[in-house]
């Protein structure tokens, strides 16, 4: 079994991981959220093979009507590729000035274009542009809008409860969330059927234990990644480490047999048992309860976009999660920013939040309960915030 590729080889090993010849290559830019920034090719012959084999993929199943959606362009990432598809696309960008509007209309009207349904049932987006557009959306029709929407496909970020509820109230329908990295082809979509996610055929997913590095089939481990000809040829990765934590199984889901995931958040932002052999808390228990938190302050999100009239609404928690071994222990530290205006009761924040993460933590509840260590949640401003993102 060939070991694990981490980004950090990835990058050391520069133009020997990568297949230049007679390619013409775009470049795809990762953001840097759990280390430096990696900078990766996509060949014009995989673009190509690509766009043939979705398009006969569709073809064969004879969508005689194509859906209609909508999109919230992604300004990120660099170079951005062609995936054909049964939808009929209504493109708009979130600096677009007026564009929220737009998209409502385009939302709640009835259409006519040539073979494309008349009306818009999909929504999909950046997680964060698209809490954007919702909170702008329910800011003005508070009861959110009538639409004929079915689904919300939100991608780029953990999707909590909380999000889910505010998608879901401003444009009706059902949030199924959608897993990937910019430097892998390809990914996971949360089934309507079951909620875990399967992945797309153009690439192979294991999940590993974060000690022995061996496959695993059933539980909580590191997921890695494998992209090959003919769907990844500049840049082929085996085995890679794509950092972010999740639920596998090959049971339990509305696919039995196949693997399945459930995205837990990045590795780099959980707390570790002291012997490698799992997680006393993962990133997604902490933020699900710190998100249900509106005296947490938040960083402002899209700052430079005039539509937006809050950035600091939409914008990500302010905490970390962070542990220290004193004495024999493993203790655990929540950090949190209060907001000004709520630091005269910091003291109920705290209890009240510390309780809802353990609530969300039985193992994390198990170690403080037993004495194993100590959880703490401490309002402060001084320290770096962690981001739970799976991609940024």
């Amino acid at each position: 079994m060939l070991p694990p590729t981490t980004k950090e080889q990835i990058r050391d090993a520069g133009e020997f991981a990568r297949n230049r010849e007679d390619l013409v290559c775009d470049e795809v830019f990762t953001s840097g959220t759990t280390s430096l920034p990696l900078v990766t090719i996509r060949g014009d012959r995989e673009q190509e093979y690509i766009r043939k084999f979705y398009s006969a993929l569709y073809n064969v199943r004879e969508f005689s009507i194509r859906a209609r959606g909508l999109e919230i362009n992604n300004p990120f990432h660099g170079a951005q590729f062609y995936v054909p598809g049964p939808v009929h696309q209504h493109r708009i960008g979130i600096f677009d000035r007026g564009s929220f509007e737009h998209a409502r209309r385009v939302l709640t009207e009835k259409h006519s274009d040539r073979d494309v349904s008349p009306v818009c049932t999909v929504i999909v987006g950046l997680e964060r542009a698209l809490r954007a557009f919702a909170v702008d959306t329910l800011i003005k029709y508070p009861d959110g809008l009538e639409t004929k929407i079915q689904f919300i496909v939100p991608y780029a970020q953990y999707v909590t409860r909380r999000s889910r509820r505010l998608l879901e109230t401003a444009f009706g329908g059902r949030v199924l969330d959608r897993y990937g990295l910019s430097e892998v082809f390809g990914g996971a979509s949360q089934s309507e059927a079951c909620g875990w996610y399967h992945f797309d055929p153009s690439i192979v997913a294991e999940v590993v234990s974060p000690k022995t590095l061996l496959p695993m089939r059933e539980g909580i481990g590191i997921l890695l990644l494998t992209a090959l000809y003919p769907f990844q040829e500049a840049q082929p990765l085996i085995r890679y480490v794509t950092g972010d934590i999740v639920a596998v199984t090959h049971s339990r889901s509305s696919r039995p047999g196949e693997i399945a995931i459930q995205p837990l958040g990045r590795n780099r932002y959980s707390i570790p048992r002291p012997d490698g052999d799992g997680w006393i808390v993962v990133p997604a228990e902490a933020y699900e309860a710190i998100d249900e938190t509106p005296e947490i302050r938040r960083s402002p999100l899209f700052r430079d976009a005039a539509q937006i009239e809050d950035p600091h609404a939409i914008g990500h928690p302010r905490y970390n999660l962070r542990y220290r071994d004193e004495e024999g222990l493993r203790n655990i530290v929540v950090n949190i920013e209060i907001s000004e205006e709520h630091l005269h009761r910091a003291g109920e924040i705290v209890e009240d939040l510390k309780s809802r993460i353990l609530n969300n933590s039985p193992t994390a509840y198990n170690w403080w309960r037993d004495g194993r260590g100590r959880f703490e949640v401490v309002a402060t401003a001084q320290f770096p915030a962690d981001v739970i993102s799976y991609r940024e």
